[in-house]
């Protein structure tokens, strides 16, 4: 069972980093776009809080190396124990 919670945590920091690092270029992306600066503000508000979205993405990046870390023990024929 500590191989599990070792890959938890690994996915959980792994997701965190990437998350972070799509907000972050989204959002210098969205800064560099000269020509959509009003438009792109007024729709930031509705689309929801930026705490949210962080979450959202740790979540799903998360879920996404867990997977990948199951699939490469697998592939090396370790098990989930």
């Amino acid at each position: 069972m500590e191989k599990l919670g070792l890959w938890i945590g690994m996915a959980v920091v792994i997701g965190v980093i990437a998350s972070f690092i799509v907000v972050l270029a989204n959002h210098h992306a969205s800064k560099t776009d000269t020509g959509v600066g009003a438009s792109v503000d007024e729709e930031s508000d509705l689309e929801g809080s930026w705490g949210s979205n962080v979450m959202f993405l740790v979540a799903v990046f998360s879920i996404i190396a867990f997977l990948i870390i199951w699939l490469v023990n697998a592939v090396l024929g370790r098990g989930l124990l």
